[in-house]
């Protein structure tokens, strides 16, 4: 047998691919599954460029919090230590999004949140007013949202 052709519908999973009746045989696979294939592994390590860039951010931020802002009320240095530590722990979390059986809403809920809730916690703390703090619970929502979509 020369090899199987395999014309995906996409209602298949990715990695279903036919193999030849004999062991020394190559497994062939279709040119567009292929292309399917490597689409959908780019597509998912795009979340590791977001990661990066989400975990350099916090250190950058939090070196800030921590060597140059000086608040007038030093309530609000401990609200920017609350958003580096969320943006961190939340930007790590974002490595392991390829390995999530839904990996773009489990990634797009977690940026969401560090976008929402650590970036309304750095607004108010950078104006020391509490007045921009009403995105901070979707936010919020959106990290937990993102967790639990683990479990389906």
């Amino acid at each position: 047998m020369a090899g199987v052709w395999k014309w995906s519908s996409g209602n298949e999973a990715v990695d279903e691919a036919p193999v030849l009746e004999s062991a020394g045989d190559l497994q062939l696979q279709s040119p567009l599954l292929l292309l399917r294939r490597q689409r959908l592994i780019d597509s998912v390590l795009v979340w590791h460029k977001v990661a990066a860039v989400s975990g350099l951010s916090p250190m950058l931020l939090g070196s800030y919090g921590s060597h140059m802002y000086q608040p007038i009320d030093t309530n609000y240095k401990e609200v920017w230590n609350t958003a580096a530590l969320y943006h961190m722990v939340h930007s790590a979390a974002l490595l392991a999004v390829p390995i999530t059986k839904r990996p773009h809403v489990f990634g797009f809920l977690l940026t969401f949140g560090i976008v929402v809730f650590s970036g309304t916690c750095y607004m108010v703390a950078y104006s020391e007013s509490k007045r921009y703090a009403f995105p901070a619970p979707f936010g919020g929502l959106a990290f937990i949202a993102a967790w639990a979509s683990l479990l389906f």
